[in-house]
């Protein structure tokens, strides 16, 4: 780190500068297998702390960037009395400035031409920054100072989540944010400490201060502004009111006008660096890119809302997710994640923080020529591993540096049917399962039937248990009686085809970080309807591992207990239970195993019901996530079960 910072300014010996950020990240990752796994004491977050320090101080000697260059114009005109949204460097009302005393600063600016595109609190700390000393070394040691805020936030976090300290090091010694906050002094990390002291107030419960503080990250830089539903539930919405008070911001700029987003919407239109996803749809589709391209992001965002119930992970995933969508993506935006990072520390991300140095060719053109063009070819060594990491870690353990626990290859598979006047399906369903040479017992619990249900099951030999009516508790009960190694739930009018108990045992013995999972469906009468919803049901379950009941849902009875909140659910305990597991680690897909029958879609009007379907689902996911949903769903059980 020491040789890395007297090699500034970026660009000028791009080889050996490239090497040592590169070897960098290797320590730090060593750092972190060798640091000891210790509760938070105050000597290891001393180590920690320490250990950042001196990381920041060698930098802080290193040239800055062009953009504190523009930081400090901005905020010393503003002490003139200009409207840094008005008035661009290069515009004649400001050449006697440019040609005084600020010539030098004034000559670093890049853009020249480009009005203010930052957020009016950024400007506004520029203002008081440039008032008290107009130097780059000032402003560098003011976004050091927020850096270390956001680390003394984030070790708070920690200590909330109870997760061990060294995690905290791929963010105090991380490379990008010592490079690029502490060297180049990029103001980012004013928005991730607003952002950081948010979610502690959340944790804290004082939701005014913290809707407040996540305004103020949104009018520090805008991008953060994908975080804000996250916050809201039915309970805090009133008071995420908090979060307009931060409209004042713009009060001292409001002679502007439309002029306040010129210029960051010129840059987001027409400007576009370093970029993934968006550089494909440019490809694809011309002008059309950006459209489509916050099109998919907003599909993304939604899915990633209804099915995340982890408010850290939640904000974590749209956070990464928003940075692949960006049309430029400049390293040191990537701090934004960072401290997420120590959270969810992904191989993925952590790679494509050491890879953004492949660009360093970029900057040495720049640095001897003074031109700037990106070097598409260089994305390559930065993209294709990261996503590859990406989808490594939707097969397998490969998110996380935290290893994944192992289970023991299971032996048996007990199966738990919840019926209720099931009598006309449920020999099929119980022979079906007999045919398994894994599944040790078969338990029928029942919710009261008035028919043959109970009888046809004990003459077929399964367990019978009855229990109070509703699917959550009826497989709750069934659940108590069970003693195999995995506990698979499959609805009475399901058969399972023969060798998935084998398949079954085979893929959770060969994945023994995966917690649970579901088979594919397909219906007894396959028709074009028929075929296109199990189309549908397997796509859902294989991209977001959410099952239905007639899926077969499955998993380990070690992890058993993830049932106990679901035992009063009428309905939706299916989808509840995916989410569950989803939270625990890695769900599993195992491909077409369960038939269903289609009684139900012949019963009445077809779309009618597909239309039931899908807004119980909605309704159910979007109350969960603002917590405004009742757990029993009475309501959904009635309007269900009086469409069959």
């Amino acid at each position: 780190m020491m040789v890395m910072a007297r090699l500034g300014p970026l660009g000028n010996y791009p080889g050996l500068f490239g090497t040592l950020y590169a070897g960098s990240f290797v320590l730090m990752l060593l750092m972190v297998r060798l640091f000891p796994s210790d509760a938070l004491t105050i000597t290891t977050i001393s180590i920690v702390i320490l250990l950042g320090f001196c990381g920041r101080a060698l930098f802080l000697g290193f040239p800055a960037s062009n953009d504190v260059y523009r930081y400090i114009w901005e905020g010393h005109i503003q002490s003139l009395g200009y409207n840094p949204y008005l008035y661009a460097p290069d515009h004649p009302i400001l050449t006697p400035i440019a040609e005084g005393i600020f010539n030098e600063l004034w000559q670093n600016i890049n853009h020249k031409n480009a009005a203010a595109c930052y957020p009016p609190l950024s400007l506004l700390i520029f203002n008081v920054l440039a008032r008290i000393n107009p130097h780059p070394f000032f402003f560098k040691l003011v976004m050091v100072g927020f850096d270390f805020g956001v680390m003394i936030i984030t070790i708070r976090l920690i200590h909330i989540r109870r997760i061990s300290v060294k995690w905290m090091l791929l963010y105090a010694a991380n490379p990008l944010v010592i490079l690029f906050i502490a060297g180049q002094g990029h103001l980012d990390v004013i928005q991730v400490f607003f952002l950081c002291l948010s979610l502690w107030l959340i944790y804290k419960e004082k939701v005014i201060a913290a809707f407040f503080m996540i305004g103020c990250a949104i009018m520090t830089k805008y991008i953060v502004i994908v975080v804000l539903p996250f916050l809201i539930t039915g309970q805090n919405y009133k008071k995420a009111a908090a979060v307009l008070v931060t409209l004042v911001f713009f009060i001292p700029y409001a002679e502007a006008g439309p002029q306040l987003f010129q210029s960051i919407t010129a840059f987001g239109l027409t400007m576009h660096y370093n970029d993934a996803i968006t550089a494909i749809l440019r490809l694809l589709f011309n002008d059309a890119s950006i459209p489509i391209a916050l099109l998919l992001l907003g599909g993304c965002m939604a899915v990633i809302y209804l099915t995340t119930s982890d408010q850290l992970y939640g904000i974590y995933l749209a956070i990464g997710c928003t940075l692949l969508f960006l049309p430029t993506l400049h390293p040191w935006y990537l701090v934004l994640i960072t401290p997420l990072i120590v959270f969810f520390p992904s191989r993925a991300w952590v790679y494509l923080m050491a890879a953004t140095i492949c660009m360093l060719p970029v900057n040495a053109i720049e640095y001897r020529t003074a031109i700037f063009q990106e070097i598409h070819w260089l994305k390559f060594f930065e993209y294709i591993p990261f996503f590859g990491l990406i989808l490594l870690g939707m097969r397998r353990s490969g998110y996380w540096f935290q290893p994944m626990p192992n289970y023991s290859p299971p032996q048996s598979i007990s199966v738990v049917v919840p019926v209720f006047n099931e009598a006309r399906c449920i020999e099929n369903c119980i022979k079906s399962l007999q045919q398994g040479p894994y599944i040790k017992e078969i338990i029928i619990s029942d919710g009261g039937s008035t028919d043959d249900s109970r009888q046809m099951a004990i003459n077929l030999g399964a367990i019978v248990v009855c229990g109070q009516k509703g699917r959550g508790p009826q497989i709750k009960s069934g659940l108590m009686q069970a003693s195999g190694d995995v506990l698979l739930i499959l609805h009475a009018d399901c058969t399972l085809k023969t060798g998935a108990d084998a398949r079954l045992i085979k893929y959770l013995a060969a994945h023994p970080w995966v917690r649970g999972g579901g088979f594919g469906m397909q219906f007894d009468t396959m028709t074009p309807t028929t075929r296109c919803i199990s189309f549908l049901n397997n796509l859902r379950a294989r991209l977001f591992g959410i099952f239905f009941g007639d899926q077969g849902q499955f998993f380990r009875k070690q992890i058993q207990d993830v049932f106990e909140p679901l035992e009063d659910m009428m309905l939706m305990e299916d989808v509840e239970l995916s989410l569950k597991l989803k939270e625990r680690g890695r769900m599993g897909y195992l491909g077409v195993g369960v038939t269903a029958s289609d009684r139900r879609w012949h019963e009445g009007a077809f779309w009618s019901k597909v239309a039931l379907n899908l807004r119980l689902f909605l309704n159910y996911l979007i109350g969960r996530r603002l917590k405004t949903t009742d757990a029993v769903l009475q309501n959904y059980y009635d309007l269900y079960y009086l469409n069959r």
